[in-house]
């Protein structure tokens, strides 16, 4: 079922699975910032409609909801975290619950822990897949990964467009990485930092061209809402340093990490979670795992949701 609600002025989309409206809310927050992918890991956490309603949630510009984006200007970190929180209540209100849970994956993590922070009495729990934390020390980590093996490998032209593309500064524009990050986030792809068994834009890409929620309008839009939450987003995630910003939760986390995550590094995720404090508090590593541990070993995410989290 798809529901297009007006979110603060501006028509969204959330596809919703599930076996029982009775069940607990899911509000699943996609990665990116402007990449939703329910198209991707929906037949994976399938078995998890069984025990949630799971409502992924098309961000204001993103996905289906970029053709229905009125003002550009108003895509801010601010306005995305007052979107999260009307969302969340008009998820309370659709199916008659005071609370619901929140998954965040990468990005989704840096707008989740915003909204738990501001609005812990809205949720059971917050639910980290792939948790933002220093997002520039991330990006070096990721640019030394990239390096590291294309020398191993004696890639001489990935090592000619990291040379003509050096890792920015801190303080860059959008501009400058959005020009590295085009063509490094595939190597981190292809070196499997992204997923351990596969690049992980060859099924993503495939699983969009024939997605049927998807009109042929939304699958060419796609990347234009990519692209643009990019330019609005970025310098937000590139200069936000979680670990000081967002120290105390109150309500129960649980952080799910791959060890070779090479898009929000396991040591930065790791530490941030030593330090916060929270009435409750889990860190899952998974070691065959790198950005997408709740796809990449689903049967042990799926049994740590149901006897650690929903018991």
């Amino acid at each position: 079922m798809t529901d297009t609600p007006i979110i603060n002025g501006n028509k969204q989309y959330i596809l919703i699975t599930g076996e029982c409206r009775d069940n607990p809310v899911l509000l699943y927050l996609h990665g990116g910032p402007g990449t939703p992918d329910f198209f991707f890991v929906r037949d994976m956490l399938k078995p998890l409609e069984n025990i949630f309603t799971i409502c992924y949630w098309e961000q204001r510009g993103a996905g289906r909801s970029y053709a229905t984006l009125a003002d550009k200007n108003l895509l801010t970190l601010e306005q995305m975290i007052l979107d999260a929180e009307a969302v969340t209540r008009y998820l309370e209100d659709k199916f008659g619950q005071s609370k619901i849970y929140v998954l965040g994956q990468s990005w989704g993590t840096f707008l989740g822990a915003h909204l738990v922070n501001r609005h812990p009495d809205l949720f059971h729990a917050y639910i980290s897949v792939g948790q933002v934390t220093d997002q520039y020390l991330s990006e070096l980590e990721s640019y030394e990964f990239v390096k590291q093996q294309a020398e191993i490998r004696k890639d001489k032209s990935v090592i000619s467009k990291l040379n003509k593309h050096p890792f920015p500064v801190r303080g860059a524009g959008v501009k400058g990485w959005s020009a590295y990050l085009n063509f490094q986030r595939w190597y981190v792809a292809v070196y499997r930092g992204s997923m351990r068994k596969q690049n992980i834009f060859l099924p993503a890409i495939w699983k969009l061209l024939f997605c049927k929620e998807y009109s042929l309008k939304d699958k060419l839009n796609y990347m234009k809402g990519a692209s643009l939450s990019l330019d609005k987003l970025w310098d937000n995630i590139i200069s936000t340093n979680i670990s000081y910003t967002i120290t105390e939760y109150q309500l129960p986390v649980y952080f799910f990490h791959g060890k070779h995550d090479h898009h929000t590094y396991y040591e930065g995720a790791q530490n941030y979670f030593e330090k916060l404090t929270a009435p409750q508090k889990r860190f899952y590593t998974f070691p065959d795992a790198a950005h997408f541990p709740h796809v990449e070993c689903f049967e042990e995410f799926e049994r740590i949701v149901k006897e650690e989290i929903l018991a």
